[in-house]
C-alpha cells in the first residue's frame, strides 16, 4: 500500500477515523509477490 496517513501505535493499538476508507491505494502488483502457487490468478481479470 501507498500513501494515506501514518497512524500512531500506543500498546500495540492504532485508532482509526471513523470517515469510510483509510486513505491508502493497494498495490495489486506488490501483493502478486506474496501469493501462493494456487493463487497465483487470483488479480486476472
Amino acid at each position: 500500500m501507498e500513501g494515506g496517513k501514518q497512524f500512531a501505535v500506543t500498546d500495540s493499538h492504532i485508532t482509526v477515523p471513523d470517515a469510510p476508507g483509510l486513505g491508502v491505494s493497494f498495490i495489486p502488483e506488490e501483493a502478486k509477490r506474496y501469493l501462493r502457487d494456487e493463487d497465483a490468478g487470483f488479480f486476472e481479470n
